[in-house]
């Protein structure tokens, strides 16, 4: 009946590490028990005000050329396809896979890798209003 209660082991977690229970400290920490870095630094948004930019490669753009072009959120004059991809819903083009396809594509940021391949297809980016590369 002596040892039943939590006074008996000095109280649970961090509680009764006063002189000689400082000991216990480099057990835990070796057991993954404890943080080696104590406290919380910095600040953490609301996800309300957190967005993530939605973004699509190059090849995914060129495979979805005659899907867009039904809807009609692309044009294809001669041999030229037109995309908007604000209005498409994407904010970013990246420049993963190959193009084959001549495509003027309006959108807000790109990667250099992006606007390369495009020209080499004989294409060209065009950078909205508050965009960048």
């Amino acid at each position: 009946k002596k040892h039943r209660g939590k006074g008996s082991k000095g109280g649970a977690g961090r509680a009764g590490m006063g002189k000689r229970g400082q000991q216990k400290l480099p057990a835990l920490y070796a057991r993954g028990l404890l943080p080696l870095k104590r406290g919380i630094k910095g600040f953490k948004r609301h996800n309300s005000l957190v967005r993530e930019a939605r973004v699509i490669n190059v090849s995914e753009v060129e495979d979805l050329l005659d899907n867009w072009l039904e809807k009609g959120l692309c044009e294809k004059k001669a041999q030229t396809y037109f995309v908007d991809l604000e209005k498409a819903g994407y904010d970013k083009l990246l420049g993963a896979g190959k193009v084959e396809k001549k495509m003027e594509i309006r959108v807000k940021k790109a990667t250099p890798k992006a606007i390369e391949k495009i020209k080499g297809a004989g294409g060209k980016v065009v950078l909205l209003e508050g965009g960048e590369k």
